[in-house]
């Protein structure tokens, strides 16, 4: 973290593999690049050019229950009552 505060910059704490920062430190130190600018323009990066949305899971499918089993409370339907005309 800076130890000067500075207009619009906020400083964050962001866990990332040891591997994974170890290789971003080195290819910044290798390209003559502070590590946060680096990090910065990747973040930039991602955001202009965003991989595809992770595709939603589809439900499970009911288990079916043995017979002569009840459903739990929870999840069973309320009866309706039928009304008279």
């Amino acid at each position: 973290m800076p130890s000067v505060d500075r207009p619009g910059v906020k400083g964050v704490y962001v866990e990332l593999p040891e591997t994974l920062l170890t290789d971003a430190r080195a290819f910044a130190a290798d390209r003559g690049e502070k590590f946060n600018r680096v990090v910065a323009e990747a973040l930039r990066r991602h955001m202009a050019y965003p991989p595809p949305k992770p595709e939603p899971q589809p439900e499970p499918a009911p288990v079916p229950l043995p017979s002569g089993a009840e459903e739990p409370a929870a999840t069973k339907k309320p009866a309706t009552k039928k009304g008279k005309k």
